[in-house]
């Protein structure tokens, strides 16, 4: 795969490096960084219903953002939908932000029935 550069965030390089959120983004409280996430998030058409509406759990200064999925979608679906969110993100916010998915318990049905303890 061919590095290309996206607003100055090199894509396919492992070896760059990686950038840092502007000083607008490190300046705000973390109150008004997850408020301004969560207000691109809802307006997003990509969102489904209230049920399914993702939510920012956590946006720090370095620029990693925790975003949690509520309801079940499968992985395909929601790689894209988590690929769109940073997307639209890094266009509208800084293109230095990344998104993460908030961990979630263990939902394998079989392990649960088992008695099966997944370790965190």
């Amino acid at each position: 795969m061919k590095a290309s550069t996206i607003q100055g965030v090199t894509i396919g390089d492992p070896w760059a490096e990686t950038p840092k959120p502007g000083e607008k983004w490190r300046q705000m409280s973390a109150l008004e960084r997850q408020r301004k996430v969560n207000s691109i998030l809802f307006s997003a058409a990509l969102l489904c219903d209230e049920d399914t509406d993702p939510s920012c759990r956590n946006a720090s200064a370095d620029g990693q953002i925790i975003v949690n999925l509520p309801g079940k979608r499968n992985p395909s679906e929601r790689g894209r939908l988590l690929r769109d969110i940073e997307e639209r993100l890094k266009t509208e916010i800084d293109p230095a932000l990344t998104v993460w998915l908030e961990a979630q318990g263990d939902r394998n049905r079989l392990r649960l029935l088992r008695g099966v303890k997944v370790k965190e």
